[in-house]
């Protein structure tokens, strides 16, 4: 029998259970105690690769703390160096403050930039 163009020839798609994940799973299901206590006891005795399946598969991934700095943080860059370092301030929350202190310093320097020239333009326009 021909299928006819953009037919399926099963159009009820295959049994279910019968795709590779499936069957893998089917294979080790009687033995997963075993691997899962093999893993456990691997992990117990130094294994790292062991241990970080496993905890990756039961423990959360922790997020960064998002926890307001005390007003008013600090601007200066050396503050908020220090201010990481003594705890007053998260990592996430000192690397925003230096960011912005970053920014600051840009547009200052446009500022002073546009400063001279507006002096210089002065200059070359008055006569003599």
């Amino acid at each position: 029998m021909a299928w006819k163009k953009g037919e399926s020839g099963n159009p009820r798609g295959p049994k279910p259970g019968s795709g590779p994940v499936q069957k893998l799973r089917k294979a080790i299901e009687q033995d997963a105690p075993e691997i899962l206590a093999a893993m456990v006891t691997a992990a117990k005795g130094g294994d790292t690769a062991a241990a970080k399946l496993l905890l990756d598969r039961i423990v959360p991934p922790i997020k960064p703390e998002t926890r307001q700095p005390a007003a008013p943080g600090p601007t200066d860059p050396g503050e908020i160096l220090q201010a990481a370092a003594e705890g007053r301030l998260t990592f996430e929350q000192a690397e925003r403050l230096m960011s912005l202190a970053v920014e600051r310093a840009k547009v200052a320097e446009l500022v002073e930039i546009q400063e001279r020239l507006r002096r210089i333009e002065g200059m070359l326009k008055s006569p003599g």
